[in-house]
């Protein structure tokens, strides 16, 4: 990534407010709950209709789970990055997002996934609860 992307200084120099920095926290390190024995993101389930989803994807948990839980990053930040340093990005939140699932559910395996949603770099992630 460029020195731009990763200066620490620049963060700082954001000066976010402590609903902007707790917001920023939630999105790196999400609220996981559990709901007809599938793990959603709570943010996602709170702003979706959930019967409605489960109607259209049907029974199946993993599609039900992955259609729940996907983030198009492209939808929520105003991005300034190269294809490169946002698929970067989007790697380091999945490796966050896996960890914090391990942390919460440690007897439970899951997989997140990188999804490039548009074919064209609007990168996001999704997890489901796999078998293996």
């Amino acid at each position: 990534m460029s020195q731009k992307s990763t200066d620490w200084n620049t963060f700082y120099r954001l000066h976010l407010k402590g609903n902007q920095a707790i917001s920023a926290l939630r999105f790196f390190y999400p609220n996981f709950v559990e709901m007809e024995g599938s793990i959603f993101l709570e943010e996602q389930l709170s702003t979706l209709d959930y019967g409605a989803v489960k109607n259209r994807v049907g029974a199946n948990k993993e599609a039900l789970e992955k259609a729940i839980n996907d983030v198009d990053f492209t939808d929520i930040i105003d991005w300034d990055l190269s294809d490169k340093e946002l698929h970067e990005f989007v790697q380091q939140v999945c490796t966050l997002w896996k960890q914090k699932l391990r942390e919460e559910f440690p007897m439970r395996h899951f997989r997140v996934e990188i999804v490039d949603f548009s074919g064209d770099g609007a990168w996001g992630i999704t997890f489901f609860e796999s078998k293996d």
